[in-house]
């Protein structure tokens, strides 16, 4: 599955134990933490081409409109036909108005008429990958359902920060034994252990046996 993505996600393993984050993926581990949770300590700079643009703490969720944007740059130039299918964070088990949900909500623009279906949840209470909770492909895939009166259709799957990319493979195959076509994901960040561009649009290709590979 082709995986697009904005940031390159210098994680705080690689920050602790490979080499200590350059300046430039501070601010986008700070960028990506501020999508994917709409807080963040102190501020952060993103290169712009009309020059730097400085976010401020009380201003983190201006982030997830910048996020948007290359979300609908990537839909208008490749997918203007799918909709868009949030990847469910851990507390879509219980909640309607899940925070992966809300996340990708408040970053799409207005303007851009592909619908979101919130159609994929946990079926269980787990603990966050952040916490200690287990992360891959089959960990997730038990616990994933989708919407029983979902209408298949092309999608793109849309995601925070993908690490093992587990739960993205899981979410694709529970989306495709309903007959849904899924055509690819986009991210914010994608979680590195090597320094590379921070703010870039990119690209790269998850096979099935990624999905368990863990940094």
């Amino acid at each position: 599955m082709k995986v697009h993505y904005l940031c390159a996600y210098y994680s705080q393993w690689a920050h602790n134990n490979l080499a200590p984050r350059p300046s430039e993926l501070w601010q986008s581990y700070k960028f990506c933490g501020a999508v994917k949770h709409g807080v963040m300590n102190g501020y952060l700079t993103i290169p712009w081409k009309k020059g730097p643009q400085k976010i401020e703490e009380k201003d983190a969720k201006k982030t997830r409109p910048i996020f948007g944007r290359f979300v609908a740059q990537t839909v208008n130039a490749e997918y203007s036909d799918c909709c868009l299918v949030p990847v469910p964070s851990k507390d879509s088990f219980d909640k309607d108005f899940f925070r992966s949900f809300q996340m990708v909500q408040e970053s799409i623009p207005d303007n851009l008429a592909n619908p979101i279906l919130p159609i994929v949840r946990f079926t269980k209470k787990l603990e966050s990958a952040s916490k200690g909770g287990l992360r891959g492909f089959d960990a997730v895939y038990p616990h994933l359902k989708v919407a029983p009166k979902a209408k298949p259709d092309p999608v793109l799957l849309i995601d925070d920060i993908v690490t093992t990319g587990g739960t993205l493979l899981a979410t694709k195959k529970r989306l495709e034994e309903r007959g849904f076509e899924v055509r690819a994901a986009i991210v914010c960040g994608r979680t590195v252990a090597a320094t590379e561009k921070a703010f870039y649009p990119r690209s790269f290709e998850l096979t099935e046996d990624e999905g368990e590979i863990d940094l």
